[in-house]
């Protein structure tokens, strides 16, 4: 399962790029609603077949149970704020806007 960049894992995830940042996810409700969303995903789309299929489409071939079993893929926080920017992807690097997290899980 991927791992969540907070204060205390020693994360540091990438410089900011195009005006995406890779933090720490500090804000405790934030993080609630992070882990509550690993649930939703863990129950619903861990070895959905289609799911994985439409992931092994996309460069790197890799299935969604695949990426979502990589250890190495990590979730950081973006404050961004702005509607309609959800987050990016530099790699194994993922990253969530405030925006996004202040929608729920």
């Amino acid at each position: 399962m991927p791992q969540v960049n907070t204060p205390a894992s020693g994360h540091a995830g990438p410089v900011p790029t195009r005006g995406w940042q890779w933090q720490s996810f500090a804000n405790a409700t934030y993080l609630h609603r992070l882990q509550h969303a690993f649930g939703i995903i863990n129950a619903r789309l861990s070895g959905y077949a289609q799911c994985d299929a439409a992931f092994r489409a996309l460069p790197g071939a890799r299935t969604f149970s695949q990426v979502w079993a990589d250890p190495m893929v990590w979730i950081s926080y973006d404050p961004g704020n702005v509607a309609g920017r959800f987050g990016a992807t530099l790699g194994n690097e993922v990253t969530i806007t405030e925006y996004a997290c202040r929608l729920g899980e």
